[in-house]
Parts: C-alpha cells; structure tokens; sequence
C-alpha cells in the first residue's frame, strides 16, 4: 500500500492487485476527505484489491503475456 498527502486536505492510497504470476497488473485507488474514516477504508481497499486479485486467479487467461 502506498499513502500520501494531497493539497493539506485528503490522503491518497492506492493497493496493488497482482495477476496470478503475481505480477502487478492494477491498484485500487482512494481518496479519503475525512482521515478520521482512513483505518476503515485502508481495509476496505485493501480487501476489494485482494478480491480483484482471487477474481484474476479465477479468470482463463489472466496474467498470460499479451501478444501483440
């Protein structure tokens, strides 16, 4: 997970989601306005990117090089 501040107002996150060769192939991005909601939402972004990254394993093809 990555974290930073953007403009003194919203923290920023983003969670890699890896394809099944474990390859980064995407991230789950947030803003957050309120930081006192930041622990919530750092587990919820965190749960939707390893739900994409199961959904990956589970798709014919995902992660296989891209010809082209």
């Amino acid at each position: 997970m990555h974290q930073y501040e953007w403009e003194g107002e919203r923290n920023c996150l983003a969670v890699p989601v890896h394809a099944p060769s474990g390859e980064v192939v995407a991230a789950v991005g947030v803003a957050v306005v309120d930081t006192r909601r930041l622990a919530t939402t750092v587990e919820a972004a965190q749960r939707a990117a390893r739900m994409l990254s199961t959904s990956l394993g589970r798709t014919p093809g995902a992660g296989a090089p891209r010809s082209g």
